[in-house]
């Protein structure tokens, strides 16, 4: 029996004919192939790296895509999605010295899914994030993404800072020594750094 095409098992098995060709499945991912399927070429891999490209410009979205390179919607998801599985996890650098917490959300159906990222300030780049829950929880699986910068400070608007603060105890503050390994970083709160530059320029004024 041949291999499978999507992951390569050799635990496939005949599955009926298409199109007077013989198609397996395979006993382990479930997925169908035919030998012979030659349905990409240099035009497909041409549009579907114009697709990945224009995607990740912000470009348009999976309808708008289609409609312009005449593709189904879903090929197009399909396309990026795989593109975005087969990347690598990104590695946070550290020489980084300001990092800045935020956070976004979207609705699945009817479920809110919150996005928690880390931010470099001074390029204004997404440098790691998680996807889960607006909880103490979520936010400790991105924070253990960029602790590890040397002489790192953190900001955030409060809400992570809260979030940090109930997972370990803590009651209430407005800013946070962590020590890790002998690394002393900070966890800052934006609007009370605001407010104090704020003050300043009101007294310089008077």
């Amino acid at each position: 029996m041949p291999t499978c095409k999507k992951c390569n098992s050799e635990r496939t098995k005949k599955n009926g004919i298409v199109s007077n060709k013989q198609r397996f499945k395979c006993k382990y991912c479930g997925c169908n192939f035919r030998l012979g399927d030659n349905r990409t070429n240099d035009k497909v891999a041409a549009k579907k790296a114009l697709c990945i490209l224009l995607y990740v410009m912000a470009k348009g979205s999976y309808r708008m895509l289609g409609r312009i390179l005449k593709i189904d919607h879903t090929l197009v998801y399909r396309w990026i999605r795989a593109f975005g599985e087969s990347l690598p996890e990104p590695e946070v650098s550290g020489e980084i010295k300001e990092i800045e917490f935020d956070e976004m959300w979207h609705f699945l159906i009817s479920k809110k899914l919150w996005v928690i990222k880390a931010i470099d300030r001074s390029t204004e780049r997404t440098v790691a994030w998680v996807l889960g829950g607006r909880d103490s929880t979520t936010f400790q699986r991105l924070y253990d993404k960029v602790k590890h910068p040397e002489n790192c400070t953190f900001y955030t608007t409060g809400t992570p800072l809260r979030m940090y603060c109930h997972a370990n105890g803590i009651k209430s503050a407005k800013s946070i020594q962590l020590t890790l390994n002998t690394i002393t970083v900070t966890l800052v709160i934006i609007k009370d750094v605001l407010n104090e530059k704020r003050r300043s320029f009101r007294r310089r004024i008077l």
